[in-house]
């Protein structure tokens, strides 16, 4: 693999539980890739990118200094090219985050050094390489499987590359952003949970079935997909709130963490309770 990428965290790009927000891993894992490719000769825009599938190994805190490698799978597959990037902390060598970009491009020649295999530590874990099962569902029978509407809103001039696409981090921020409705919605407030908890994920899968334009209106339904005291898995489908079609569903493996700690938690009996009553339907 090959350093593409060196930044660090800023105040800014942290949330609210002062740790740098999934949006902002996605965009140092889009610039790694795209400084990678640069230096093959190959330009992408975010239409080229099909899946993406990504872990959170580790905080990054703010001033946290990052680097970013780059890395072309050698068992790509055929129509696409796999590339594996890793967010590492400058100074310890630690990976705090992976991500592997299943994208629509060929290479012609993948020089020796940009050459790896995934380790099987930093690789997918806890999601199937798949689509969710929940992404053939029709639009009208969202409510009817558990499903929420929490987020809604249309996409604005400051969130789109030139050719007027949106970018791909902004997908992960529209979601992230609507999670707090997904907890009113399971809880029915926010009452059921410590104030001086948050929720922290630990990975995610987002596949791409078309792509947002500068204007488009859009629309978040999610749901719990399997609940568990400690981790819980949740389902988001992205639409096109004029045409009712599919712009992405992800799948999302998270859970609860102590902000003093640092550590994961149990959820309360009571709170586990209605969790589980509140899962996807079939």
């Amino acid at each position: 693999m090959i350093v593409t990428y060196r930044g660090s965290v800023n105040r800014w790009e942290c949330d609210e539980n002062d740790h740098l927000n999934v949006r902002f891993f996605v965009q140092r894992h889009w610039q790694t890739l795209q400084a990678g490719l640069e230096t093959l000769g190959v330009s992408i825009s975010a239409a080229q990118l099909s899946t993406l599938h990504i872990r959170f190994l580790a905080e990054a805190r703010i001033a946290t200094p990052l680097t970013g490698k780059f890395g072309v799978v050698t068992d790509s597959r055929g129509g696409t090219t796999v590339i594996f990037t890793q967010l590492c902390h400058s100074v310890t060598g630690q990976c705090l985050s992976s991500a592997l970009h299943d994208v629509r491009l060929q290479l012609d020649h993948v020089p020796e050094e940009t050459e790896c295999t995934i380790d099987s530590d930093l690789g997918p874990r806890g999601i199937p390489e798949t689509h969710s099962a929940f992404a053939d569902l029709p639009y009208a029978d969202l409510a009817a499987h558990n499903f929420q509407l929490i987020g809604k809103g249309i996409i604005s001039g400051q969130e789109v590359t030139p050719d007027g696409s949106l970018c791909v981090h902004h997908y992960m921020g529209r979601l992230s952003d609507s999670m707090p409705h997904l907890w009113i919605n399971l809880f029915g407030g926010t009452s059921g949970l410590d104030s001086g908890q948050g929720g922290a994920v630990l990975e995610y899968r987002m596949g791409f079935h078309r792509f947002a334009q500068l204007g488009t209106s859009y629309e978040v339904w999610s749901g719990l997909s399997r609940a568990g005291r400690k981790v819980q898995q949740f389902t988001h489908l992205m639409f096109d709130a004029g045409s009712k079609q599919l712009i992405l569903d992800a799948q999302a493996v998270g859970l609860r963490m102590d902000l003093e700690s640092r550590k994961s938690v149990d959820l309360p009996d009571d709170v586990y309770a209605q969790m589980k009553s509140k899962v996807l339907l079939p």
